[in-house]
């Protein structure tokens, strides 16, 4: 992507491009920002640091179909080469667990481990996975295998199963009727048989227990090992091995809807499972609690949980309930149904970590049990009338950290993060004083927050000095004043070395896509630069960070792009997902919408890429604007947003057009239908077309259920909306899509047949998913957007 310091291989096709002065992108010249990416060059992504700080690694995508290419970065000598074999442990080892010297991974699946820091070595390698959950002693750890706990003793280089789950009810004999019962009383021979049986029970126990073998733990039916985003510990020991603690999650997923492949290597139509639509059924998980001395099974009693007997949903099913029908009740009989986030045992086996989750997205609770009393302290209960947040924004180059609750480093407090104060923070909690403290606090958001070596501080990164910008930082591990380590306006990536010495960071802007600087003594040296010369010989345009105001007196922040020679036209583009964010300062990850922007700026639209309602990094309240209605205030910043365009920059109010994809596509939607006179024209790209056609996991915790909740479906839904067409419409969908199936467009697509409307069309794409692949696909879809906004609005 960048100025790379060692020689780079350029593409005959390309060398052209290499011989020209900068130059604007020819309007005409679409074919070139929609083929293979790899044009732009070996841009660095997925970039990790060796132990020693000597040798970064990252990769680069290669032209479709080759794979991904991995190289190695000397950071002494700023030379790059392909990684070797060799390195392919380092870069592919996972979140090790430690303990003095030592450190064990998974790579692969397999375990791996290394002491001071030195090479990886292989360490038990098989078929299937494994996963290293915590050490419990010096030199000895327990990892997970097909479903059960083993330990490894690194000092005798040993290994040993020590659970076995079963899931299932245990053997227990049926009722024995008058004639069993008779035979056993009447001979001696038969008492006998049954008396035996009994012993070789007991024998076979016993010789398990001498042999060390583990005693199979009967789970029940119905459940099975969770499968969380932290599941590293749903299967965890306590470190003087008395008690075992099982996240379980019921095991009836149900059915999914099928969607039709029509190209593929059969040559026939082919049926694909999509995800489970909103509104099934979710059934609580469990955390079950084995006790080895007393060889008992208990399992946590989710009524001790505060107001997890409280229907949260009451109010909105009595308000859209039949006239004369019976009120539903605010309080439940029972618990409601939960999922959970593990966070493991203590380092010293006595407490053990779980944050739940209310499967209606209300509540959150972060709980330490003790793992011999079973009591519990609550750490924290979140609750949002919208929803709690419990996927957390992450940088790549860092430790992941979900909304599930962490050891601190001490293993006696609790780390976590959340957005409950207004913006997602870092907190810690002492559950011995019962004290929680932010460590950090304002206006802004903090991701991946994790301790470097010894402890002594937390590194995070954070939009602290701008929405839009990342910076990475540090701070005490007590909390205290904060030292940014970046500079340089942009978005920030950054990976440290496990020895905490040296520091790496993939450094993107608007218009240059991510360097790997390294972080000398008082500054950061650009040491990679992998953009290609046909990519550097264009002048791509540097948008303007602009915020304007919407309805309701706040700001929303944007990408604003001003032609030199205005055609009196604009375009406002609509990002997808909902909950990201892409008016920020770096390389935006819709780079070809990006450049599509250069093109049209350069044809004189003024085009606008708003951060509107719902769009990550503004805290809170923005993140939940949409509760009950998507297409409300999301749509506001939208309509708002060309209003701007009008008033501010002097575009025709009559010539605005509105295009996103996913999110960004069923936007367009809701604006064509219900605001018909903001934009004559408008392209929805695999839009969502009906809320209770998408997946559950996303949709429940915004529009609640369709059966709860049928008025946020009907109003936030395109397809209740479809009689307001007016502008010219373009809709382009892939026929395999499994994300947003290819049957919200095809029922669009009826009902405005059935309204008798003009001036639309659906674009079919019959080898394309949700993300469109092909650079045919992708040139397709955008040259029919070009060509919709040049009849429409010039």
């Amino acid at each position: 992507m960048f100025a790379s310091l060692t020689p780079r291989r350029i593409r005959p096709a390309l060398l052209v491009w290499g011989l020209l002065a900068l130059v604007p992108l020819a309007a005409q010249d679409l074919n070139t920002i929609m083929q293979d990416p790899a044009w732009i060059g070996e841009v660095p992504q997925d970039l990790t640091v060796d132990a020693n700080g000597k040798t970064a690694f990252f990769s680069v995508a290669s032209p479709a179909p080759q794979p991904d290419r991995w190289f190695a970065l000397d950071l002494a000598s700023g030379k790059t080469t392909p990684a070797t074999d060799q390195q392919w442990a380092e870069i592919f080892a996972g979140t090790p667990i430690e303990r003095g010297d030592w450190q064990v991974c998974a790579i692969r699946g397999s375990l791996w481990a290394r002491r001071k820091l030195g090479p990886w070595q292989p360490l038990l390698q098989r078929e299937g996975f494994m996963q290293p959950v915590g050490f419990k002693a010096d030199g000895v750890f327990v990892y997970r295998a097909d479903g059960q706990l083993h330990r490894f003793d690194l000092n005798a280089g040993t290994s040993r199963q020590i659970t076995a789950l079963r899931w299932r009810e245990e053997d227990e004999p049926t009722d024995e009727s008058w004639h069993v019962r008779e035979e056993r009383a009447l001979f001696q021979e038969i008492a006998n048989s049954y008396k035996g049986e009994t012993l070789e029970k007991a024998q076979a126990k016993h010789g398990r227990k001498a042999l060390g073998i583990p005693e199979p733990l009967y789970l029940g039916k119905g459940f099975n090992l969770a499968s969380a985003t932290q599941d590293r510990w749903a299967l965890d020991i306590s470190a003087d091995n008395k008690h075992l603690a099982v996240v379980m999650a019921p095991d009836n997923t149900p059915a999914p809807p099928k969607y039709a492949e029509f190209v593929n290597r059969e040559g026939a139509v082919v049926l694909k499972n999509g995800y489970p639509r909103v509104g099934h059924d979710t059934p609580s998980w469990k955390l079950a609690f084995y006790d080895f001395d007393k060889e008992m099974l208990s399992y946590f009693d989710l009524g001790q949980l505060p107001d997890i007997k409280v229907n949260r949903h009451a109010a909105i099913q009595n308000a859209q309930g039949e006239a004369g029908a019976a009120k539903i009740d605010e309080m439940r009989d029972t618990a409601r149904p939960v999922y959970m986030e593990p966070g493991g045992f203590s380092a010293d086996g006595r407490n053990f970590l779980v944050t739940f989750f209310s499967r209606d997205w209300k509540d959150r609770w972060i709980v330490v049990i003790d793992a011999a009393t079973r009591d519990h302290k609550l750490v924290l209960h979140q609750f949002n009338p919208a929803w709690v947040q419990n996927y957390m924004t992450n940088v790549d180059t860092s430790p992941y950290f979900s909304g599930a609750a962490q050891w601190h480093p001490d293993q006696k407090r609790v780390i976590f993060l959340s957005d409950h104060e207004g913006y997602q923070h870092f907190y810690s909690h002492d559950p011995a004083a019962g004290k929680t403290t932010a460590l950090t606090a304002g206006k802004w958001e903090v991701y991946s927050p994790h301790a470097g070596p010894k402890g002594k501080f937390w590194y995070f990164h954070a939009n602290r000095e701008h929405p839009g910008e990342r910076h990475f930082y540090r701070m005490p591990i007590e909390g205290g004043d904060i030292e940014q380590l970046t500079s340089g306006e942009g978005r920030h990536s950054v990976a440290v070395s496990a020895d905490g010495k040296t520091m790496v960071s993939l450094f993107e802007r608007a218009t240059i896509p991510a360097v790997i600087q390294l972080k000398g003594k008082k500054d950061w040296k650009t040491l990679y630069d992998g953009r290609s010369e046909a990519f550097k010989a264009i002048k791509w345009h540097q948008p303007e960070f602009i915020s304007y105001q919407n309805r309701d007196g706040k700001p929303v922040h944007a990408r604003l792009f001003v032609p030199e020679k205005p055609n009196g036209a604009g375009v406002v583009f609509v990002h997808g997902a909902g909950y990201l964010q892409n008016a920020h300062k770096g390389w935006s990850g819709y780079f070809r919408e990006n450049m599509f922007h250069n093109l049209l700026m350069q044809a004189g639209y003024t085009v606008l890429d708003p951060d509107f309602t719902a769009s990550s990094g503004y805290g809170e309240d923005w993140r939940t604007g949409i509760y009950r209605h998507m297409g409300g205030r999301d749509l506001n910043d939208i309509l708002d947003g060309a209003a701007f365009l009008s008033k501010e920059k002097g575009v025709d109010a009559k010539r605005i057009g509105v295009y996103g994809g996913s999110y960004g596509g069923f936007i367009t939607l809701m604006a064509m239908f219900t605001s018909p006179d903001t934009f004559q024209a408008g392209a929805a790209l695999r839009p969502v077309t009906d809320w209770a056609y998408y997946n559950h996991w996303y949709t429940s915790r915004i529009l609640n259920t369709p059966e709860i909740d049928p008025l946020a479906f009907r109003r936030s839904s395109p397809i209740y909306h479809a009689e307001g067409l007016k502008g010219a419409l373009l809709m382009c969908h892939g026929m395999v899509d499994h994300n947003v199936p290819y049957q919200d467009s095809v029922r669009l697509a009826q009902r405005l047949i059935e309204l008798k409307k003009h001036n639309w069309e659906l674009s079919s794409y019959p080898v394309e998913a949700h993300a469109f692949h092909t650079p045919g696909g992708w040139y397709d879809e955008y040259r029919r957007i070009w060509e919709l906004f040049e009849r429409n609005l010039k």
